[in-house]
């Protein structure tokens, strides 16, 4: 009775760099196995990726905006999709998230036919801000440089990106070493 039964599967490809909350290209690929049916209500949401319920997406985009290959189901052949998210899709913290993919052949979600491994979204804000120490010390507020961030770098011990030439000749005159 089950010698014909096929699994049908939705496998992401591995997302291997930091997405960028408002970045352009917030997209994600994955492969139909032979036999599932794409519907225009299919879709793929983004959850947290410690999500506890299939009703807390933070986002969602239908296929039906993609043009899928549709070839016939019986040659055996995955397809694969690419689904693009627009910018300020609703991911706008940084952490971990997954993708699902959900068959909903009419208004009823019927599967999960696949779910991602967790990707990382960062914040450009959270990224290393390099102050000159020259500007500092002269007490230089410039409206268009942006302050650090003290959310993640504390900047007693994350010495990233001292230049310490500029920084030896502020101390040359009161440093001596024997």
């Amino acid at each position: 009775a089950f010698s014909n039964y096929t699994e049908k599967t939705v496998e992401f490809a591995p997302i291997t760099r930091i997405w960028y909350i408002g970045d352009a290209d917030f997209r994600t690929q994955c492969t139909l196995s032979p036999d599932i049916k794409v519907n225009d209500n299919d879709w793929i949401g983004i959850y947290d990726a410690n999500f506890h319920n299939l009703d807390d997406y933070i986002a969602y985009e239908y296929l039906a905006k993609v043009s899928i290959p549709q070839g016939p189901t019986y040659t055996g052949q995955p397809r694969t999709v690419t689904l693009s998210f627009p910018v300020g899709s609703g991911v706008r913290t940084p952490g971990f998230y997954r993708f699902i993919y959900f068959s909903q052949p009419n208004n009823d979600v019927r599967s999960v036919l696949g779910i991602s491994e967790p990707f990382e979204v960062s914040s450009r804000e959270d990224s290393l801000v390099v102050i000159d120490p020259c500007e500092q010390a002269a007490g230089s507020s410039s409206p268009a440089r942006s302050k650090p961030s003290t959310a993640t770098t504390d900047i007693f011990t994350d010495f990233t990106g001292l230049d310490v030439a500029k920084l030896s000749r502020h101390f040359s005159n009161d440093l001596s070493i024997d």
